[in-house]
């Protein structure tokens, strides 16, 4: 059952009635997400899951996602995401903070509670106001936590959050994400873990385009941006718009970082 929260009262939580319509009806329209679960389905490697990932958040309204995978802890859901998008400097600072140790949505998600869509314009009273105040000062206006069934004690969940004001249809949103979760989970257990666990930098080459991969072995050759576009026939500020998309997927904040991986062919 999908459910809607808000929080409203000392250290507790309280639940709209069930949602109650089918899966099937419910993503009905979302063409795009659709197609989406389809990629997911046959991804060849980790980085078109991500990629797929990345594109079905911003089609459910969201931008950003966390999706971690058979974690030994709850606190690993956020320390050790298996598929991301989150700003390395934000989930950073969430660690850093201890947040895992206090986040009531992480709490759930290691509860294995329904799937939850949440605002923080709904989320009043006295519960958890430090962690809304963290929400606040981050920018981010809503959200939603889909936990995974696991066995063994392990945990896995799917995270979304949005910094924009936006209406999310939880008919719609909620059920279109557990599916996506799912699709997700059972690709990746298919393709292995060995990739899954590599480094966010490593797991970002997959997301290269074929120029940028090329412009990447230039870098690593020493060359600079405007040499490389005397070189590719390209203008510098298209030169230069590339090194940054290369350095955003590959979360790094150095072309020198961004030289030092091994790139293939």
């Amino acid at each position: 059952m999908t459910r809607l929260i808000s929080i409203d009262k000392a250290n507790a939580l309280r639940v709209s009635p069930p949602l109650g319509k089918a899966v099937g009806n419910a993503i009905a329209g979302l063409a795009d997400v659709a197609a989406l679960v389809g990629r997911i389905a046959s991804a060849r490697h980790h980085g078109e899951i991500t990629s797929a990932l990345m594109q079905a958040t911003q089609c459910l309204g969201f931008e950003v996602f966390n999706l971690s995978l058979s974690k030994a802890s709850p606190h690993e859901l956020m320390q050790a995401p298996t598929y991301s998008n989150f700003d390395a400097t934000r989930l950073r600072r969430y660690n850093d903070d201890n947040w895992a140790a206090r986040d009531p949505l992480l709490q759930l998600a290691a509860e294995r509670a329904a799937p939850l869509l949440w605002s923080t314009d709904r989320w009043s009273g006295r519960a958890a106001p430090a962690f809304l105040a963290f929400l606040r000062s981050e920018g981010v206006t809503a959200g939603l936590t889909v936990p995974l069934p696991e066995a063994d004690g392990k945990h896995s969940a799917l995270f979304m959050a949005s910094r924009s004001a936006r209406d999310h249809n939880p008919e719609a949103v909620l059920p279109a994400a557990e599916i996506l979760a799912q699709t997700a989970r059972l690709r990746s257990a298919a393709l292995g873990p060995d990739e899954a666990a590599a480094p966010p930098a490593i797991r970002g080459l997959k997301l290269l385009s074929s120029r940028q991969r090329e412009i990447l072995d230039w870098m690593r050759m020493g060359k600079t941006n405007a040499e490389i576009a005397i070189i590719l026939q390209l203008t510098k500020r298209g030169v230069d718009y590339h090194v940054r998309e290369i350095l955003a997927k590959l979360d790094v904040s150095s072309r020198t970082e961004a030289a030092a991986l091994h790139i293939g062919p």
